[in-house]
């Protein structure tokens, strides 16, 4: 059975919140987590595409402060980029070189 965008939706809001509440590493409530996902209006911190069926929880692995929700392309890319500024930036100037 094919699931509707809003089925979709509602299964997000409900997986995220459970996902909040059940990772307790970054100390976010659920309440703060649904507050997070509404103010990115659902939507991935960097690209911006709305981010189904989940979103990432996305931290600094140094402090383990909570930065932001990324869908799993952004978060996976930050991550094997080390969380280093100056790769990102090295790979965004690989990139524009042959744009």
């Amino acid at each position: 059975m094919a699931k509707t965008k809003e089925q979709i939706r509602a299964y997000n809001k409900a997986y995220s919140a459970r996902l909040a509440v059940k990772d307790w590493r970054y100390g976010l409530t659920s309440e703060q987590f649904e507050d997070m996902r509404l103010a990115q209006e659902g939507r991935c911190a960097i690209c911006r595409i709305e981010a189904l069926p989940r979103l990432h929880i996305d931290h600094n692995h140094k402090t383990g402060k909570v930065r932001g929700l990324l869908c799993g392309n952004c978060n996976k890319g930050i991550g094997l980029l080390r969380d280093n500024p100056d790769f990102l930036q090295s790979a965004m100037e690989y990139l524009q070189r042959y744009v």
